[in-house]
């Protein structure tokens, strides 16, 4: 990765192609992640093997989201349609996480198995997330011209 200012604008390009930079992202991801509930099982004595469930559950939202801001990232050229899918990748991404720290939730016995409130959460905890990263990528991309 290579980092360039231009004035007051930072810009991140890749020498290597969409994939190899998507697929370098997850890994780092993936590493993070495992650091994280490595840390976690440490800290609150939970055995690594009971935190499996969890670790896949948040593994999904990051797998599903990187190829769709790659996908966003190829649209720069045109704001309005680059903004959409930033938008959608980042709707999806709320899903995902809600799905996986309710589901987490329950499998750890830390929320009770009846929880009503998950489609107001998602619904308009999503929609809130994706309407805001429509308007802010918009504005940032047509800022530059």
């Amino acid at each position: 990765m290579e980092y360039r200012a231009r004035g007051s604008q930072m810009r991140f390009s890749y020498s290597k192609s969409g994939f190899g930079a998507a697929a370098q992202t997850l890994c780092l991801l993936i590493l993070f992640e495992i650091l994280t509930f490595a840390l976690a099982s440490a800290v609150f004595s939970v055995p690594l093997r009971r935190l499996l469930v969890p670790f896949v559950l948040y593994l999904a939202p990051c797998s599903v989201v990187v190829p769709l801001i790659f996908n966003a990232r190829r649209y720069l050229d045109r704001p309005r349609q680059c903004a959409v899918w930033f938008a959608v990748a980042v709707s999806v991404f709320c899903l995902l996480v809600v799905i996986a720290t309710i589901y987490s939730g329950i499998f750890l016995g830390l929320a009770p198995s009846n929880t009503k409130d998950i489609p107001v959460i998602a619904v308009f905890g999503c929609t809130i997330a994706a309407i805001t990263a429509y308007y802010n990528v918009l504005r940032l991309l047509t800022s530059k011209r």
